[in-house]
């Protein structure tokens, strides 16, 4: 034979032809256009997988031991543990789904040893995944699409080809053929929240009459109240309060819980002018002489001032122990003149209101104009200089504009008793150009926030943010049931429009049906203090925003039951949102033009 070492061979392939017009690919052309165009499939294939929702899943850890099983620490597996099988054998445990999925993955690796282990997957006894090599020592993903109702299945993995193989007819040190389960995730669809509506009829009442309180509720299967003895999901309930209150019905379902409020106002008979000698045109400080009248005034009236008057307030309208005063506005203008100064500790206590201790308080159809004249920047010296400031106290702030506060528009806080938490309502009102917080909750249980306007704020629109100190689930420093609703958020916020900080326990927050105008949605739940408190019970739902915003939109650590759900939120690339350490997370149906991914969650977390 001829020898043909170091010789140049050519090989002359012909052309493809592929349309009438004498167009031409060549076979080098044609492999290039199936390699790129399968691997933009198969891109497109896995994030269509990745942003199904998840609907249970089932650690390795978790399943039956047997002969040659062990739990192994593991800091690649979820949770860090792993299930080992090291003989033939096979896995199994119940799993109950709360509702239809259509797939399910596994993850596994093994030891390889002249060869790979090998498992398998049934559902209810029925192969899902057949008998696959585990060829890698790193976790890979076993996947396969296959439906399952909701209800209990008994999910078994089955491993294979294990043990230890001798080397040397025994007398050499021998390796072994090992199988690590991780987690077993199945997806689909989950249950959606409960959606709870209260009203009440009529909405205003005098102290001596009642309303009728009804409520509905859907994807509930049962709902409770302090104001009801039924747990029906829907029904009737007459009440007669004697000041103004929220009524709030909480509901259960598969999906989680949802809350839905109604705020019942109750008309003083009682009003009381304020008197002509306080000024009002903004000539003159009436601090004093307003809380020489009001301390006149007995609780349960009416504190009525002069229709689109102007009163000058250059120190702190401070009440303590007080029950059932509204302070009705009329259209008037509480204004400072003062400049703030930078550093004053003064002024960084310079609330135009401030109430303590007291119940039924109500502040309606006024203007709070502060004398902070750098609205959307934050000034830390002075930043307790709030609007309406609320401690311990169950109060309504109602069709109020604030701005130009150097705090916040309004604070729901603790009492100076360390232990009692405010509570009422934030509605219907506006709140632009202040230094920190349109509304800030440390310390609340039963509030609500709806068809309020905030913007141009220094930090947070919404910030629900416990002091680190100490606490209960209802007492102290923490929040319960805490609703924000149907409000909107317009223009520039400096970091969030919603944030939760689990400085102390925050049970039961809703961020629903709100409004970002001009501006991306930015939700952060974050723990920057290290607490080990865990936030409870958090939804996230209905919201929607205008602009783009950078990744994540939605970041959230440490939290037990989160719902995130047909939120509209445009981004420019990116994750829309992220979990971390969290528990029992549904993150699905939402909008997110211009992102790529859904949600990742790092650190799942079970048992809550």
């Amino acid at each position: 034979m001829k020898n043909i070492k170091n010789q140049q061979i050519k090989v002359t392939v012909p052309s493809v032809r592929i349309s009438r017009n004498e167009r031409h690919i060549s076979a080098r052309s044609l492999v290039l256009f199936v390699l790129v165009f399968g691997l933009v499939g198969t891109i497109l294939l896995w994030r269509s997988f990745a942003a199904v929702p998840v609907v249970a899943t089932l650690e390795g850890e978790q399943m039956t031991p047997i002969s040659g099983s062990t739990v192994v620490t593991d800091s690649a597996a979820s949770g860090s543990k792993a299930m080992k099988l090291a003989q033939n054998g096979t896995l199994s445990s119940v799993i109950n789904l709360p509702s239809d999925a259509s797939s399910v993955s596994v993850q596994a690796r093994g030891d390889q040893c002249s060869g790979a282990p090998s498992l398998a997957v049934a559902i209810d006894g029925i192969a899902i995944v057949a008998t696959t090599a585990v060829s890698s020592t790193t976790y890979s993903t076993y996947s396969a699409t296959k439906s399952q109702t909701a209800g209990s299945h008994t999910l078994s993995i089955t491993g294979t080809n294990l043990g230890t193989v001798q080397k040397g007819n025994g007398k050499h040190p021998g390796c072994s053929r090992n199988l690590y389960v991780d987690v077993t995730t199945f997806y689909g669809t989950p249950p959606p929240v409960p959606v709870v509506t209260v009203t009440a009829t009529p909405t205003t009442v005098n102290a001596t009459a009642g309303t009728t309180l009804s409520w509905n509720a859907t994807n509930a299967s049962a709902c409770n109240a302090s104001w009801t003895s039924s747990t029906n999901t829907s029904g009737t309930q007459s009440v007669t309060p004697t000041a103004t209150s929220t009524y709030t019905m909480t509901c259960t379902g598969s999906g989680g819980s949802g809350s839905g409020s109604t705020i019942v106002t109750v008309s003083s008979t009682n009003a009381i002018s304020v008197p002509t000698s306080v000024a009002s045109d903004c000539s003159v400080d009436v601090t004093s002489a307003l809380l020489s009248w009001i301390s006149t005034v007995p609780n349960n009236s009416t504190l009525a001032f002069g229709s689109g008057k102007c009163y000058r307030l250059e120190g702190t309208v401070e009440l303590r122990g007080r029950s059932g005063l509204t302070f009705e506005g009329n259209g008037s203008t509480f204004k400072s003149l003062n400049a703030m100064t930078t550093g004053s500790s003064t002024d960084d206590q310079r609330a135009m209101f401030r109430i303590i201790g007291s119940t039924s308080m109500a502040f309606k159809d006024m203007t709070l104009v502060g004398a902070y004249t750098h609205g959307g920047t934050l000034d830390s010296t002075i930043q307790h200089a709030h609007g309406i400031d609320i401690r311990g106290t169950s109060a309504e702030v109602a069709n109020t504009n604030i701005s130009n506060m150097a705090g916040d528009c309004v604070y729901y806080g603790l009492g100076y008793d360390n232990v009692t938490r405010s509570s009422g309502s934030y509605h219907d009102s506006t709140c632009s150009s202040v230094g920190r917080n349109g509304l800030a909750v440390t310390a609340a249980n039963n509030f609500t926030a709806q068809h309020n306007t905030v913007g141009n704020v220094g930090f947070d629109a919404f910030d629900v943010e416990p002091n680190v100190g100490t606490y209960t689930s209802s007492t102290g420093w923490g929040s319960n049931n805490i609703t924000i609703d149907s409000n909107t958020i317009q223009g520039y916020y400096r970091l969030y429009a919603y944030s939760i900080v689990t400085n102390a326990p925050n049970i039961g927050e809703y961020f629903t049906n709100n409004k970002v105008v001009g501006n991306g949605l930015r939700i952060g739940i974050v723990n920057p203090a290290g607490a080990s408190v865990r936030a409870t019970n958090v939804t996230i739902s209905g919201n929607t925003a205008d602009t783009a915003t950078w990744s994540p939109a939605i970041e959230a650590h440490l939290v037990d039951i989160f719902n995130v759900t047909n939120n509209t939120v445009p981004m420019s690339g990116g994750t829309m949102a992220t979990t971390d350490t969290s528990c029992k997370v549904n993150i699905s149906g939402n909008t997110f033009t211009g992102g790529t991914t859904q949600f990742t969650n790092t650190n799942p977390t079970t048992g809550c």
